[in-house]
């Protein structure tokens, strides 16, 4: 017996495993990030990043079930450029310190890359703090290099969370390098989910000295000041965004189109780049939201 025409098509995608159905329309996220030039903007031989940051999904949405777990938050990084010989200018990676919540093989929290090695000795996972998605939390990152080594403490929420000595070289800063708030991953066939904006930033600060113990506990309960030791402090209430639609083509082949600037309380102008949204703050200010969801 012949079936209708009509009916055939049907029969067609229920023979297709949900799984494959659902993941054709699964959206993926595209990101936006920040950049300020690194050179006499950050220290390397010493220094702290402070922000408040809040995730964008539940914590074990992170892992997008790939060969790696690429969705993250990235709230700090220090990246090179590639040279300008007839390609385009981009991320060299690894980083140079990267400060990121992600999912490393089925278990999520803060991690800290220094020189391309995970310090898995400061990572702040899921075991030790119980990440949510609907809080805001203060983090902070400080690092001094004494003898052959930094010194590394990650605090949350005003307490020290975890601290090391990490063997290694400093790292240099030239004139090219720069300071990357969020995160743009390239849309391709091998890193189809990858995103690094899986988030929202409040506001940050960046300092030339490895703040004590007590200067974060501070900061965590009256807010960022300036003084003598910020070299950035910005909370987003100078943004100008530039209108733009931006489709999954828009990042491809590692574009990272241009959408604005900011101009922080303290410290050189910043670069937006990719998504990015102005949302409500903790404190009735604005805070940056750094991705959407695209199919």
């Amino acid at each position: 017996m012949r079936l209708p025409a009509l009916i055939l098509p049907a029969l067609f995608l229920l023979s297709i495993p949900a799984p494959l159905l659902a993941k054709s329309k699964e959206k993926k996220p595209l990101c936006g990030e920040i950049q300020y030039p690194a050179k006499g903007n950050v220290n390397s031989q010493e220094g702290t990043f402070e922000a408040w940051i809040r995730l964008g999904m539940p914590p074990d949405k992170f892992n997008s079930g790939g060969k790696s777990a690429r969705r993250m938050l990235v709230p700090f990084s220090i990246l090179g450029r590639t040279p300008k010989k007839g390609k385009k200018s981009g991320p060299k990676e690894p980083g140079k310190l990267i400060f990121k919540f992600s999912d490393y093989k089925g278990k999520f929290g803060l991690r800290t890359v220094l020189d391309g090695d995970i310090v898995s000795k400061v990572a702040v996972r899921s075991s030790k703090f119980p990440w949510t998605d609907d809080k805001w939390y203060h983090i902070a990152l400080t690092w001094k290099h004494e003898g052959s080594q930094y010194h590394l403490v990650v605090y949350v929420n005003g307490a020290e969370c975890r601290s090391t000595d990490f063997k290694t070289s400093p790292f240099s800063i030239s004139s090219s390098d720069y300071i990357r708030i969020g995160k743009i991953e390239t849309n391709d066939d091998d890193t189809p989910a990858d995103s690094g904006g899986i988030g929202s930033i409040d506001s940050f600060r960046i300092s030339k000295t490895a703040r004590t113990a007590a200067e974060i506990a501070d900061a965590y309960k009256n807010g960022f000041k300036i003084d003598d030791k910020t070299l950035i402090l910005e909370k987003f209430d100078k943004v100008k965004a530039k209108k733009s639609k931006l489709r999954r083509s828009n990042f491809a082949k590692g574009k990272h189109p241009e959408t604005g600037a900011t101009t922080p309380e303290k410290g050189p102008e910043g670069k937006l780049r990719g998504v990015h949204k102005l949302t409500d703050g903790r404190d009735g200010g604005k805070s940056m939201k750094f991705f959407i969801l695209a199919p």
